[in-house]
Parts: structure tokens; C-alpha cells; sequence
């Protein structure tokens, strides 16, 4: 019960959880699903993090998409999101080629 709990938290479950919250919060122009998204990848990017710095970094590109979606910069707060898509999709490809 308690690994399933922990497998929630630091997952792969967090970390597409995250990702589905900011890219809906970019598309549906609202700011609270991007800091949820940015919120849930803080867990899993410090977990990570000792294994490359990016994975730190993320979740403070997941909020500059949240306040740039609040001043109303959407093109900008697209692109912020990608280096979460990245990171997500490297990790993936790593884990899967292995």
C-alpha cells in the first residue's frame, strides 16, 4: 500500500499527471492548472534531480508558463512548457531503450 503511494507521488502517474495539467492550462488560457501541473512535477523533479540538474529546473519553467498564461503572454507560456515535454519524453525514451 505504502510503495503504491510512494509510485503515485515520484511516478510516471506525477509526472504525465503534471504534464496533462500544463499543457491544459496553456490550452484553456487558466493559470491554476499550470501551477497544479508545476506543483505536482516539484516531487518527482527533486527525486530526480540528483541525477541531472533539468529535472530541478523544470517545475520553475512549469510556473514562468503559469505567470506569463497570467499576463496574457500564451505563445510565450507554450514555449515554457516544452523543456517539460523534453525532459519527460528523454526519460522515457531512456527508460524503455534499456
Amino acid at each position: 500500500m505504502v510503495e503504491t503511494f510512494i509510485q503515485m507521488l515520484f511516478g510516471w502517474h506525477a509526472m504525465l499527471l503534471s504534464l496533462a495539467f500544463a499543457i491544459a492550462g496553456v490550452l484553456f488560457k487558466r493559470t491554476a492548472l499550470s501551477i497544479v501541473g508545476a506543483i505536482l512535477f516539484l516531487l518527482p523533479g527533486l527525486y530526480l534531480s540528483s541525477y541531472s540538474l533539468w529535472f530541478a529546473l523544470v517545475p520553475f519553467f512549469i510556473f514562468g508558463s503559469a505567470y506569463a498564461g497570467w499576463k496574457r503572454r500564451y505563445s510565450l507560456a507554450s514555449w515554457l512548457i516544452v523543456p517539460q515535454l523534453i525532459v519527460i519524453s528523454a526519460l522515457a525514451i531512456y527508460v524503455l531503450t534499456q
